[in-house]
């Protein structure tokens, strides 16, 4: 009825392929599980799923290919204020 000492088993797992996760520094993610991007040079926040935090940086869904991620950490600032990035 279970596995005995020695024995063992193959098993197959169907994953969810299409998901978009991306590892950001730990200090871009607010409290709230929120990031700000910066979208034609003005601060938008979004909502985040955390999937796995290290060290440093966290594993993160719920963004888009092409976002610009406010990667410092930002004091008083709320959305919709302007702001400068360097991607240009």
């Amino acid at each position: 009825d279970g596995l005995l000492e020695g024995e063992y088993i193959t098993a197959q797992f169907e994953l969810e392929s299409n998901i978009e996760a991306y590892e950001i520094n730990r200090e871009a993610v607010m409290s709230d599980e929120t990031v700000f991007i910066a979208v034609n040079d003005t601060l938008m926040k979004v909502k985040v799923n955390i999937i796995q935090e290290l060290d440093d940086t966290m594993i993160i869904t719920g963004l888009t290919n092409g976002d610009v991620v406010v990667s410092e950490s930002l004091v008083n600032v709320e959305e919709g204020q302007a702001v400068f990035t360097n991607t240009k």
